[in-house]
């Protein structure tokens, strides 16, 4: 048999295989890359600044004033894997999905493509876990806002529905895993994700920052009309039978509380109070100290965040109501207070001077509030949280130590009050 026939070419045998390209159009496919790029870029950027503001004492990040959705969300048990920040881990996920998303792309040699898909499934599914998770605590739990965490979850959902998209559609791509490879590995992403509440919830809360001792209460000379407590280094006098007190101003021990009805993690603490007040009776009394976050009455905050924007209305109601009515005192505070959903309606201006005046009165509102000294005494509380250093509210001074910011539960709370506070 002739040979000529087969000049030219090979057999089919030796014949090359041809590697097809993409069937969807290149440009297509870069552009969803380019996204989910963009997305793991946000997502990474935002969990930098809450892995920041998480270890860094004191950090000043933007959004994440004292008192609001941020600070109350990052002071939570659930901000933390064994004493762990969350941030750091996702900080970890989000640099892997950004690094494996640039070998994802059609220039990729082939295997290269495949194993960085694999990756991104993977990320992916711990990624939209976890968002959807801590996008549930914030809502159903915790019931604060931290914008930061917020626009890195949405980011995270955003890169999990672009790469479940790809995956679940290839349209022929060449280097995607099939859907089975591509299945076990978000399977294996989503128990990841899982595995951070379960841990979370095994583990201890968080502690607040340890108090600092000698800043507290340098000296009360006990019960009696001309009671005086010496606070911040022998600093400032304060005279409990002049201002607002929750319980007795002659009780035999006496805590003083900074705080803003517009701070979340004030009226969890408020609550800490209240129950410790039921616990120790009249031998505890707290000296109320509103000092609102907005930058109209008080000098050491810059810009008033959104969630503040009627803390110095509210102060100076509050202040109004002891002064008009001592009695009625208690009531208005433990109403403004409220952590509820229905509480954030209550603490709207109209809604909290209506009920003002339905404890006083409105001529007695409008008498105190006319007489100035709500708005001053507002005033000096505020000096007093800027001579406090300003940063994470609430603040508590008992005994002599001077504790920052909300401790993870009321047993941390109660521990801390016993110890430093002296009561058993």
């Amino acid at each position: 048999m002739s040979t000529d026939r087969y000049k030219g070419r090979m057999p089919d045998e030796a014949q090359p295989v041809a590697v097809p390209a993409d069937a969807a159009p290149r440009g297509a496919h870069d552009a969803l890359l380019w996204v989910i790029r963009a997305l793991a870029l946000i997502a990474l950027a935002g969990s930098a600044v809450l892995l920041y503001k998480s270890v860094g004492e004191g950090a000043a990040v933007p959004g994440c004033g004292p008192g609001g959705g941020c600070e109350r969300v990052l002071a939570s048990r659930w901000a933390y894997v064994a004493e762990m920040p969350v941030a750091a881990a996702a900080v970890g996920v989000y640099a892997l999905l950004l690094a494996a998303s640039l070998y994802a792309g059609p220039r990729s040699p082939t295997r290269r493509r495949w194993v960085a898909w694999l990756v991104l499934a993977i990320g992916a599914a711990a990624a939209g876990g976890a968002a959807a998770w801590f996008m549930g605590l914030q809502i159903f739990a915790i019931q604060a806002l931290c914008p930061w965490c917020t626009a890195v979850h949405v980011a995270g959902l955003g890169v999990a529905l672009l790469v479940g998209y790809r995956l679940l559609r290839p349209r022929g791509a060449v280097g995607v895993p099939t859907l089975m490879h591509a299945g076990s590995m978000a399977a294996i992403g989503l128990l990841l994700a899982a595995a951070m509440p379960l841990a979370q919830a095994a583990g201890p809360a968080p502690a607040a920052p340890p108090p600092t001792v000698g800043a507290g209460i340098a000296s009360d000379t006990g019960p009696g009309p001309d009671r005086e407590l010496m606070i911040f280094w022998g600093r400032i006098r304060l005279l409990p039978h002049t201002m607002p007190v929750l319980g007795s101003p002659d009780a035999d021990t006496l805590i003083v509380y900074l705080l803003d009805y517009t701070c979340g993690s004030c009226r969890q603490m408020h609550a800490y109070v209240s129950t410790a007040r039921e616990r120790f009776g009249d031998r505890l009394g707290v000296v109320l100290l509103p000092s609102p976050l907005g930058a109209e009455c008080n000098p050491a905050v810059r810009r008033t965040p959104p969630e503040h924007r009627h803390a110095c209305e509210l102060a100076e109601l509050a202040l109004a109501v002891w002064r008009a009515d001592p009695a009625a005192f208690e009531t208005f505070d433990a109403w403004l207070a409220d952590d509820t959903r229905a509480g954030e309606a209550r603490r709207q201006p109209a809604a909290a001077r209506a009920r003002a005046a339905e404890l006083v009165g409105e001529a007695a509102l409008e008498a105190a509030l006319a007489q100035g000294w709500p708005a001053a005494q507002v005033r000096r509380n505020t000096q007093l949280y800027a001579i406090a250093g300003a940063g994470i509210f609430p603040q508590l001074l008992m005994g002599e130590a001077w504790l920052k910011g909300l401790p993870g539960s009321y047993d941390a709370f109660l521990a801390e009050l016993t110890e430093l506070a002296e009561l058993e």
